[in-house]
């Protein structure tokens, strides 16, 4: 497999996003001198960010699930709870995880370079063509934004059965919604068409259906079975076309 090559127009936009910023100091230093001197430095950060990410994410990892027990702890008490799995919640500490990693590597080398620091940062930016450095600010910004808001959604969505009704918290919804039995149309399961994926779906009357196409919480074989005796609904199998 080829390796990704960002085309002409793509490389053009960045650099026009993230121009270059003229460093007077550094003006009358040689680059490819510079390149090659600071080229070590590189590899050092390449290897410290593999170090330094696996406990990251594993902390966030943890500091997540911790925060959707605590909040799981002040829930009325149901048959069944369900909230998103433990693999889950490696979306947003990895998302989260690996600026937190480059934000430590930056810290490191601010250490190790000392006054180095910026004649590095303009090499780097200098070899790129643009302000590398202001497009990863802009990108560890949008990923700890987008994992952050992924993590508290995704901690406030349960699906849960009690002995009257079930209770959905939708991922990306603020709202609680309640269902008496009575309301749920149909259980089904879709198979994709190539056998590699099956949903559940439960269809409600007057309601936007809940499947797991859509949320991160999978029903096991219990909940599935309580669900279709309360119901009095047989849990369909479909194939998709």
């Amino acid at each position: 497999m080829s390796a990704y090559v960002p085309s002409a127009g793509l490389i053009g936009l960045v650099a026009k996003l993230f121009p270059l910023r003229r460093r007077p100091e550094f003006d009358h230093l040689p680059i490819e001198e510079l390149r090659k001197k600071h080229r070590p430095w590189d590899h050092v950060g390449t290897v410290a960010f593999f170090v330094l990410a696996p406990p990251c994410v594993y902390a966030l990892h943890a500091a997540f699930m911790r925060y959707t027990a605590a909040r799981a702890g002040g829930l009325e008490l149901g048959r069944y709870t369900m909230l998103p799995g433990s693999a889950f919640w490696y979306v947003p500490a990895s998302l989260v995880g690996a600026v937190a990693a480059c934000v430590l590597v930056s810290i490191l080398y601010r250490v190790l370079l000392r006054g180095r620091a910026a004649e590095y940062r303009y090499v780097s930016n200098a070899s790129a063509g643009f302000n590398a450095t202001g497009m990863f600010i802009a990108a560890g910004i949008f990923f700890t934004i987008g994992g952050l808001a992924l993590g508290y959604f995704a901690a406030h969505s349960r699906l849960q059965l009690t002995d009257r009704e079930i209770v959905v918290h939708r991922l990306w919804s603020l709202d609680e919604e309640r269902y008496p039995y009575a309301r749920v149309k149909a259980l089904k399961e879709l198979e994709s068409a190539d056998g590699k994926k099956t949903d559940f779906i439960i269809e409600f009357d007057g309601a936007p259906e809940w499947t797991t196409a859509v949320e991160i919480i999978f029903p096991g074989a219990d909940e599935k079975g309580f669900l279709a005796r309360q119901t009095g609904k047989p849990i369909l199998q479909l194939k998709a076309q």
